[in-house]
């Protein structure tokens, strides 16, 4: 999820041209480790910290979120994080959408479910690592991190 990433890998690509700041709906905004030490500015020379919670990744996003966003984003709840693999969802979301996302930006799984009271979630056949996950209906969306031991 980044404006214009390098078509691919190797020495046939050049990642230097290529644009790796987030798109506004990329799942790595706000989504940094707040207890963290960074650097004042991002790789660009922008405030480190944009929209209130650090970024992931080199560029901070320097959009602004959208208001709707923000006012309809629902409360989210994982546990047990960190996990082995197999985790649970909590919300407030009936009929949603259920996307995880690697830290390359690519979806790696996605399912149609009920969050109400929970839905377990199983991922044991992926890398140890930090993933995102989002939740969506209609009206409102939430990404929360999970960590994958």
């Amino acid at each position: 999820m980044f404006v214009s990433p390098s078509a691919g890998s190797g020495t046939g690509f050049n990642g230097i041209t290529a644009d790796w700041s987030l798109q506004q709906t990329s799942p790595c905004i706000n989504t940094g480790d707040p207890n963290a030490t960074y650097p004042a500015n991002d790789i660009a020379g922008n405030p480190r910290v944009s929209s209130g919670r650090i970024d992931i990744g080199a560029y901070e996003f320097q959009g602004a979120l959208s208001i709707a966003s923000n006012k309809n984003s629902t409360a989210v709840n994982l546990y047990p994080n960190p996990s082995a693999g197999k985790f649970n969802i909590q919300a407030t979301n009936e009929n949603c959408l259920i996307e995880i996302y690697n830290l390359l930006g690519e979806k790696i799984y996605t399912q149609n479910g009920n969050t109400q009271p929970s839905k377990e979630i199983n991922i044991t056949g992926s890398p140890k690592g930090i993933y995102f996950v989002k939740i969506s209906d209609t009206e409102k969306s939430h990404t929360e991190k999970i960590i994958i031991q």
